[in-house]
């Protein structure tokens, strides 16, 4: 985690991609998220979040809540060096491979939403 100044900080990382099954929905209520892949092979999906009903207990600390409930939304096929930009109310499925399963290298930058 690198602190950038007060409500804006980024986390880089190697993210393992995975099967559809085997990914989560998760929403922020605090953050924006701001996803930059390093690396393509990542699909990541969003949706609103009140289409998804069976939410976790949102966690105030992580500032999150996750489900593995299938639903649809819009598919973006993330390309090298290209980002997304995530709202609280945008339900977003990370991780999920293109082909099969490998890591790709990423940075989310995390921006205070208030």
């Amino acid at each position: 985690r690198y602190e950038v100044e007060e409500g804006v900080f980024y986390n880089v990382m190697e993210l393992e991609l995975h099967s559809w099954e085997n990914t989560l929905w998760e929403h922020h209520k605090k953050y924006l998220d701001v996803q930059c892949t390093l690396e393509e092979g990542e699909r990541i999906v969003v949706c609103p979040t009140e289409n998804l009903r069976e939410w976790s207990e949102y966690d105030e600390e992580g500032d999150g809540a996750i489900t593995k409930e299938d639903a649809s939304g819009l598919v973006l096929p993330m390309g090298r060096k290209w980002f997304a930009i995530f709202f609280p109310g945008d339900a977003h499925r990370t991780g999920w491979a293109m082909e099969k399963s490998k890591k790709v290298k990423k940075v989310v930058i995390k921006v205070a939403a208030d």
